[in-house]
């Protein structure tokens, strides 16, 4: 159509890109590049950081970064800011991230509520994406992990008694 020539969906990543847990959204946004390159560069990826690089300091020994543990709740005010930023830009066909769970359900919350798909890569929280139409979960939930390893148990290697060890929380439930 001449009206969409040269017209390129965004794609909206929502990662740490700084601080502690920066390399683990840095890898992915690697993989993504990637990917989107080997498709012919189909998506402008529009990248949100919402990691927190602490200052560093100078010391006898030289410059050294802080040694500051976030609040969760530090983390879940930038993933909240993020999401949102990126589900008011009208170009983003949909959303990738944020990858830990907690963060994942506030940034569900904010996206269903705007009709714009989020994809959560890597989270595991339970019944992440029955909050809505749009939220999409990649990472197998720990209950159909159990459930998938208890039925090659018993049906495949023939054991009839398992014991789990796992701690009283619901991720162990």
């Amino acid at each position: 159509d001449a009206e969409f020539a040269g017209f390129k969906p965004r794609l909206g990543v929502l990662l740490p890109l700084s601080g502690p847990d920066g390399h683990y959204g840095s890898e992915i946004l690697a993989g993504m590049r990637l990917a989107n390159e080997d498709a012919g560069d189909l998506f402008d990826l529009v990248e949100v950081d919402t990691g927190w690089e602490y200052p560093t300091v100078q010391s006898q020994s030289g410059s050294e970064r802080l040694k500051i543990v976030q609040s969760e709740g530090s983390k879940l005010v930038r993933n909240l800011h993020g999401v949102r930023r990126l589900a008011d830009d009208q170009d983003v066909v949909a959303i990738i991230g944020p990858i830990f769970s907690t963060s994942a359900v506030v940034a569900a919350a904010i996206a269903e509520n705007a009709g714009v798909p989020l994809i959560a890569p890597l989270a595991q929280q339970s019944g992440l994406d029955s909050l809505g139409d749009f939220i999409f979960q990649l990472s197998m939930v720990s209950e159909v992990q159990a459930r998938a390893l208890a039925e090659y148990a018993t049906l495949v290697l023939g054991m009839e008694t398992l014991v789990v060890l796992a701690p009283l929380t619901d991720y162990g439930w």
